[in-house]
Formats: structure tokens, C-alpha cells, sequence
């Protein structure tokens, strides 16, 4: 009987739901539209983001159109409008875009079209303009935190221009100690390419008396044993842990670390002052420092600021676990110690998750772990990384951490970023933001 109906029977179902449309096709009178309220604008943005954050820019486009349609001065929506604009290179026609809409929105609206004003000029390499939207900003600023540590870093930004007009590049700092060597692993199975990024450091970096630098490839594969060979090794003093996708643009990158590793074990370019989830990056601003570079996306040859957290200091202490892309580590402090417990194999292949618990192990054994803010260090996102064992990883430590597993995804998402013509420049922008207030 059940086969027999048009529920359990697919074909029968298709004909008689066919059959029914044709029978509304044929009304005369057009049937009743039921209206449901719109979202809140709010709630809306909040949904573009999520689908912008999976890569669905079609879809994420649609939700803006219906956006405007229902709040045309949502300026939220109209700064995220200009996404159409901007991914042709059309950064002057998206100020214009905003620029005609500015009156209309609200403060906190304005003050985002405006950072974004900003960030259009400088990727069209107009600071003129960009200084003058900045000085538009300060009107309309809220008390949160994320605007006032926007403005502090786009006055670092008017400050380098101001006194420069250009990026200059940093000066060579000679060190205050001498006599300390390093080993740097690099860590990339390739051959032509761990000798490219190599040749790339050894450019940058200045070569200054009384500083021994050593270049080691490093497999990418069973990687926890070149690092617990290299801290077992007391010929060297600091060992560089250097994931295939990093590079720097510091001169001083050997001096600035050495300095750092005076007060620390281990220091890295990012960190939480307690791993209480599976990404620590996502934790409250106040628990975690996080600042690097990373190539832009939208203008090439430029460069952008990566920030997040709200420690206004080149050098924060006290962290419990670090990023794992880069690691310098000073050897004295782990002699004491039993390397075998510093390292889980279970993690090999689940990005750099296996880094990131060694220096947590490192932290629970007594050391001390801190973040530079300033290094210099560039993070190239468009280098693959391997995670052939990504999910199983991310169990794993999810397990071993006591992590809830049912925790939210994101708690604290912001990132501050700002768009650069050098990477040079991004460094002398952090100084100046990085500057207690």
C-alpha cells in the first residue's frame, strides 16, 4: 500500500506534484504573498561574514544585495559592496563608492568606511588621500578597543610617512653580547626550494661579528626528531625552527632574537597566555599577542600588517603556548630536561600542531615563552603546507588537552591589518604602534 501512494513511490510523487503546479499555473488571481519581517542589518552582516569566512562570495553577495534593499544605508553592507570593485584593482572607484554614501551612515559605519577609504588609497598608492581620511576617523571613533588600536596604528602609519615620505630600510644594530651561534632549520622537503629560502635569508639578514649562523634542511616528515636532535646538540646556542612559508624582511633578525631569548626559552611571532581551546587564536584579546606580515592578496609587491590582541609591547611575556610557523628556541634551558616528553608523534601531519604542543610541554616544564611583536616575520599563505593528518590531529590534542570539543569556533575573531607598499615599511609602522601609550 505504501509503494502504492505517491509518498513511497518516487515517480507517482513527481507526476502528482507535477500535476498540482499546473494546476496553480492556471489560477487567474495570483496567490497571497506572506511577508516575514527582515533580519536586523546586524544579524545580516554578521551572516555575510559567515559565508564569506567558507569562501562563498556568490552567495555572500546575494545576502548583501537583499542587505541593502531592506537597509540601503546599512554601511557595513555597502563597505562590503566594494568587494566587487576592489577584486578588479578598482580602488578609486570604491572610494568614490563609499565617499558618495559617507553622510548617510552612522558613526560606527562611517568610522569602518573610512578605515577602508584608508586602505583603498594606500593600495592605490595615494597617501595623501588616505592621511586626510584618517583625520576623519578620530570624529567618529567608538570607545572600543579595535578603534582605538586602529587609529594608534594608522597614526604609526602618517608618522612614517611624515618623517620619511618613504620606507627606509632599518639600520644594522650591532649586538651588545657577542659569541652566540644558531641553527636554522628549514623545514621543506624540496631541495631547490629550502636552498631559495636560504639564499633569501642570507640576503636579508646582515652578517655581524660575533654571531654564527648555521643552515640545516629539515624533513617534513617525522620533523619532531630533527627537532629533539637539535636541542640534544650543545654546539649551537639557539636553534631556528623555520616552517617553508616564512621569510623576513629584518636586518637585525639574528640580533632582535638573541636579545629576546635573554629573557625567554622560546619565543615566537604569536601566543596565548593560556591554551584553553583547539585554536588559541581565536581566544578573548586579552589572553593572546599575535603580529606578523603577510603578502597581500589584492595589490602585488604589497605586503599587510597582521595583528591581534591589545599588548602594546615589542617583546610580551608569560604566554603558555606559541605559533608554531617560527620558533626560536635557546638550547641551555632544555638540557635539563627529558626531550622525548617535549614531543608526540600522534600530531605529525595536523599542521603545526606539533610544534605549537611542544613549546605548551616546554611551558608546563618551567620555561619561559614569550612573542616579539616586531621580527620582521612574513607568513606566505600562498606556500601549501601539509596536513595529511589534520582531523585525526586535531582529535588527538582535543583529547590529550581536555578541550571542550563542542566550543564555539570563534570568540574573538578581530585581526587589525593594514596594507603596505614594503614590508620595511610594516616594521617601522609596528614600532611606532607598539609604542605603550
Amino acid at each position: 500500500m505504501y509503494a502504492a501512494s505517491a509518498l513511497g513511490n518516487g515517480k507517482l510523487f513527481a507526476r502528482d506534484f507535477e500535476k498540482h503546479c499546473f494546476e496553480l499555473m492556471k489560477q487567474t488571481e495570483k496567490p497571497p504573498r506572506h511577508r516575514v519581517a527582515a533580519l536586523p542589518a546586524e544579524e545580516i552582516v554578521s551572516r555575510i561574514f559567515a559565508v564569506l569566512r567558507y569562501g562563498q562570495f556568490e552567495a555572500a553577495q546575494r545576502i548583501i544585495d537583499h542587505c541593502l534593499r531592506e537597509y540601503p544605508n546599512c554601511g557595513a553592507a555597502h563597505v562590503l559592496d566594494t568587494y566587487k570593485l576592489t577584486k578588479q584593482g578598482k580602488f578609486v572607484e570604491a572610494i568614490e563608492y563609499l565617499e558618495a554614501r559617507l553622510a548617510s551612515f552612522s558613526p560606527p559605519d562611517k568610522f569602518t568606511a573610512l578605515l577602508n577609504i584608508t586602505r583603498f588609497n594606500i593600495l592605490a598608492n595615494r597617501p595623501s588621500a588616505a592621511a586626510f581620511a584618517i583625520g576623519q576617523m578620530a570624529a567618529c571613533m567608538s570607545e572600543s578597543s579595535k578603534d582605538i588600536l586602529y587609529l594608534k596604528m594608522l597614526n604609526g602609519y602618517l608618522e612614517t610617512i611624515n618623517s620619511s615620505g618613504h620606507s627606509q630600510q632599518r639600520a644594522v644594530i650591532k649586538p651588545a653580547f657577542l659569541n652566540r651561534s644558531f641553527l636554522v632549520l628549514i623545514v621543506c622537503d624540496d631541495e631547490l626550494e629550502y636552498a631559495e629560502i636560504q639564499k633569501r635569508m642570507q640576503a636579508t639578514c646582515a652578517n655581524i661579528d660575533g654571531i654564527v649562523v648555521r643552515y640545516k634542511q629539515c624533513s617534513e616528515q617525522n620533523r619532531w626528531m630533527s627537532y629533539q636532535e637539535s636541542l640534544q646538540d650543545e654546539s649551537h646556542d639557539f636553534v631556528l625552527i623555520v616552517q617553508k612559508h616564512v621569510s623576513t624582511c629584518n636586518p637585525n633578525f639574528f640580533t632582535d632574537i638573541a636579545a629576546a631569548l635573554e629573557a625567554h626559552d622560546i619565543i615566537s611571532v604569536g601566543g596565548a597566555k593560556v591554551w584553553d581551546r583547539l585554536d588559541w587564536r581565536l581566544s578573548p584579546a586579552e589572553n593572546k599577542a599575535i603580529s606578523f606580515l603577510i603578502p597581500s592578496g589584492e595589490v602585488s609587491g604589497f605586503c599587510e600588517i597582521s595583528y591581534s590582541g591589545n599588548t602594546l609591547a615589542t617583546l610580551v611575556s608569560h604566554m603558555a603556548v606559541l605559533d608554531g610557523n617560527f620558533l626560536a628556541v635557546k638550547t641551555t634551558g632544555f638540557r635539563s630536561l627529558e626531550k622525548s616528553s617535549l614531543f608526540d608523534s600522534m600530531l605529525e601531519g595536523g599542521g603545526l600542531l606539533l610544534e605549537e604542543y611542544f613549546t605548551h610541554a616546554a611551558f608546563n616544564a618551567g620555561l619561559s615563552l614569550g612573542v616579539h611583536q616586531n621580527l620582521g616575520v612574513i607568513l606566505d599563505w600562498r606556500v601549501p603546507m601539509e596536513h595529511d593528518n589534520i582531523a585525526d590531529a586535531r582529535g588527538h590534542i582535543t583529547q590529550k588537552m581536555s578541550f571542550d570539543a563542542f566550543m564555539e569556533d570563534g570568540e574573538d575573531e578581530v585581526v587589525l591589518s593594514m596594507p603596505l607598499p614594503s614590508a620595511e615599511q610594516g616594521m617601522q609602522i609596528l614600532e611606532c604602534f607598539l609604542k605603550p601609550t
